[in-house]
C-alpha cells in the first residue's frame, strides 16, 4: 500500500480550477482553488433598501391598502414598516420584480386570487381580462387597484423609479365570472409610459361593504412590460 507524506508544500502553478503542489517527498499533489463567496456590496444593499422604501411609501399612501397592512398579522411596527420588510427580499439590486407585493402574502388568507387571461398596457389604457377565484364568500362590491411602477428611464436625467396607480370601483362582482375592464391612464401616466423602458403592474382587489367585519382582499397579481 502506497504511503503519502505531506512534507513541505510548494506551489508550482495552477491548471484551471486546480492548484498543483510539489512536496519535498517527491509527490505531486493537487487541490481545488478556494472559491470566494460573493458578498452583497454596500452600494447594492443601499439600492435595494432605497427601492423598497420608495415602493412602500407609495403603496402605503393608498388608504385602502394601508388599512389592510395595518390590520395584517405580519411582522412590523406600522403599515409602512410591514411593506418594507415584506418587499425587500424580492428586489433585484435596485429594481422591483414581479414578486413584489401590494397586499400581504399570508398563505392562509390568500384564498382570493385574480386570474388574468390578458393584461395589456397600451399607450392610453390598461386593459384587463380576468376573473376572481375565491374559496369563500366575497362581497359584490370592491375596488380594483393597479399600481404602476415605471423603471429604467430612457434618459439619464430621469428618476430610476416612479410609481403611480389607478383605482376603479366595481359592482356586482361574482366569483369565477369573467371581467373585462379598461383602466384609462392619466396624462402624466401616459408620459411616464413613454419615458421609461419598463413598467410592472401590480393588481389587487380590495372588497368593501357595510357588512364586512374584517378586511377582504386578493393576493397581488403582477405583470412586467418591457421595451415600452
Amino acid at each position: 500500500m502506497e504511503k503519502f507524506y505531506m512534507g513541505n508544500l510548494n506551489s508550482s502553478g495552477s491548471k484551471g480550477k486546480v492548484l498543483v503542489y510539489h512536496s519535498d517527498k517527491g509527490k505531486v499533489l493537487t487541490a481545488e482553488k478556494p472559491v470566494k463567496e460573493k458578498k452583497e456590496t454596500t452600494k447594492s444593499s443601499k439600492g435595494r433598501s432605497d427601492t423598497s422604501i420608495t415602493f412602500a411609501k407609495y403603496v402605503n399612501s393608498i388608504p385602502e391598502i394601508s388599512n389592510i397592512w395595518n390590520n395584517a398579522k405580519v411582522k412590523g411596527t406600522s403599515p409602512f414598516n410591514k411593506l418594507v420588510k415584506n418587499n425587500l427580499k424580492f428586489i433585484d439590486y435596485n429594481l422591483l420584480t414581479v414578486y413584489n407585493i401590494i397586499t400581504p402574502n399570508i398563505s392562509e388568507l390568500n384564498d382570493i386570487k385574480l386570474q388574468a387571461s390578458e393584461i395589456v398596457l397600451n399607450s392610453k389604457a390598461l386593459n384587463l381580462n380576468f376573473k376572481i377565484q375565491a374559496s369563500k364568500f366575497i362581497p359584490e362590491d370592491g375596488i380594483l387597484i393597479a399600481v404602476l411602477a415605471f423603471q429604467n428611464p430612457k434618459r439619464n436625467n430621469e428618476e430610476q423609479l416612479v410609481i403611480s396607480h389607478i383605482a376603479k370601483q366595481i359592482s356586482s362582482i361574482v366569483s369565477e365570472a369573467p371581467l373585462n375592464l379598461e383602466l384609462q391612464m392619466s396624462d402624466i401616466q401616459k408620459q411616464l409610459r413613454d419615458k421609461y423602458q419598463n413598467c410592472i403592474v401590480y393588481l389587487a382587489m380590495i372588497f368593501n361593504g357595510p357588512n364586512l367585519i374584517c378586511d377582504e382582499y386578493s393576493a397581488t397579481l403582477a405583470k412586467s412590460f418591457t421595451g415600452l
